[in-house]
């Protein structure tokens, strides 16, 4: 394996779940919007209903590196549900069975062979610019004074913001082990925006050859992890000839693959330290043909015997 990796010439980074530990961020943000939205409804209490676990379930699809997609997908299954005399806490279950790399659009499809769910759609008006979930979400994700720089609007909900919660796992440590190797040829392609970004890992983003990054919040939807014109952009703007991609979803390995069929040298890493279930997302990676499976980004350098 050594003598593959010794031609590694850049390395580009996913942030959430690999750079940050989002679950009390992102994932906590997905939950209250969804008890939130489910109340204002429906008028139903689902209290613990989203756990960590139930959004893992969703992701392992490989169609839900958009959160809000995310957040959106549940609480139409739950609102099909209710409208369809079901319990919701086993229909989700059902929903997730049919869900596939097309994410929440695999989620529209199911949900529309069961019930006429047009005017549920259009009353969430989702993923239409100024909608309520997302709304909902970026306030209780950036906090009142991060929203106000982002989007020039005040807040319904005075709080500080889920992304305060963000637990770093990048280390300046690591970033300069890597910088000797690499230069300038290290970057980010998240789905995450650049100001989110930047706001949780401070002066470590300088590190990073921010001109060849992409944060994919900041573009067009159609840009979205699995599509691999990112990923792309970003080796040609490095002059990469054979990227390292680290990431911890399916669309990471995916977007990866992608990449490498259309004739760019990619070498996946997948990193598990961040998810609920550990062995679930190793036996995934192996599964799906991972080059590499590791449990953190700070055992990269041992791995490319940087050290």
């Amino acid at each position: 394996m050594i003598n593959e990796l010794c031609d590694i010439d850049s390395v580009i980074f996913d942030c959430d779940g690999v750079l940050i530990d989002i679950k009390n961020s992102y994932d906590k943000t997905i939950k209250e919007t969804v008890k939130y939205i489910i109340k204002r409804f429906v008028n139903v209490e689902i209290n613990k209903f989203v756990t960590n676990k139930l959004i893992n379930d969703f992701k392992q699809s490989g169609g839900f590196n958009n959160e809000v997609d995310l957040a959106y997908s549940i609480i139409l299954s739950i609102i099909t549900a209710i409208k369809l005399n079901k319990p919701y806490e086993k229909f989700i279950f059902e929903v997730i069975r049919h869900i596939d790399i097309r994410g929440m659009y695999s989620v529209d499809d199911y949900l529309s062979t069961l019930l006429y769910i047009k005017n549920i759609k259009h009353d969430l008006n989702y993923p239409n610019n100024d909608n309520v979930i997302c709304n909902v979400f970026d306030e209780l994700f950036y906090g009142s004074k991060l929203y106000y720089s982002i989007f020039k609007k005040n807040t319904i909900f005075h709080c500080i913001g889920f992304i305060n919660n963000d637990e770093i796992i990048l280390t300046k440590k690591l970033l300069e082990t890597l910088k000797q190797k690499f230069r300038h040829k290290i970057a980010i392609v998240t789905g995450r925006g650049m100001m989110a970004t930047r706001y949780s890992l401070k002066s470590l983003l300088d590190y990073f050859n921010i001109k060849n990054s992409m944060f994919l919040d900041d573009m067009a939807r159609s840009f979205a992890k699995p599509n691999p014109l990112s990923l792309i952009t970003s080796i040609k703007g490095l002059h990469s000839s054979h990227c390292l991609y680290v990431g911890d979803s399916v669309e990471d390995l995916l977007m990866a693959n992608k990449a490498t069929e259309l004739g760019f040298k990619v070498t996946f890493c997948g990193v598990y330290g961040t998810d609920e279930n550990k062995k679930d997302k190793i036996d995934l990676f192996k599964k799906k043909n991972a080059h590499m499976i590791l449990k953190s980004i700070n055992s990269l350098p041992n791995a490319l015997n940087l050290v």
